[in-house]
């Protein structure tokens, strides 16, 4: 349920889809500076159907896709990733999350896991938000089905902003 939901509220363009993920990505903000050029925040939702993860892989797809609709070198996108698995956590988000893929090809990288089947989520090991952010997930889970729905949707959308705002 909760990986439909973030598909149909992420509301992104697919990129890629695979029997290992899927791939989208959508545009927060661009930035245009005299000096400094143009600049563009993007999210990218990866939902992964198993264990193997290939992020180089994906970091260039959105570097490939974001170059040819906006003429943007990798240099200039900084990205939010939402990995979603069914086994996701601490442990995912570590090895997600290495030197290397913090800053692929000059991107700016930011990673946060949640895991499908409980609603953990996972911002980095010890993270402050972590529990706070998981247990507002669970919570909204448990009232989906005695508030009206435009009323859940209402705050489960404030909680998937706020993931990538962080």
């Amino acid at each position: 349920m909760l990986e439909s939901l973030l598909v149909q509220y992420f509301d992104g363009k697919l990129i890629e889809k695979t029997a290992s993920n899927e791939l989208l990505y959508r545009v927060k903000t661009i930035n245009k500076g005299i000096l400094t050029g143009t600049r563009i925040s993007i999210s990218a939702l990866v939902l992964l159907h198993n264990k193997e993860i290939n992020f180089q892989n994906l970091a260039d797809k959105i570097i490939e896709t974001v170059n040819n609709t906006h003429s943007i070198s990798s240099r200039h996108i900084s990205c939010t990733w939402l990995f979603c698995s069914e086994s996701g956590g601490i442990y995912l988000h570590e090895a997600i999350a290495t030197k290397e893929n913090r800053r692929h090809k000059g991107m700016r990288n930011r990673f946060v896991v949640i895991n499908t089947l409980n609603g953990t989520v996972s911002f980095g090991p010890g993270h402050k938000d972590n529990q706070k952010t998981s247990d507002t997930i669970r919570a909204l889970f448990d009232k989906s089905k005695v508030i009206p729905r435009a009323q859940w949707e209402q705050a489960f959308s404030k909680v998937i902003t706020g993931l990538t705002q962080f």
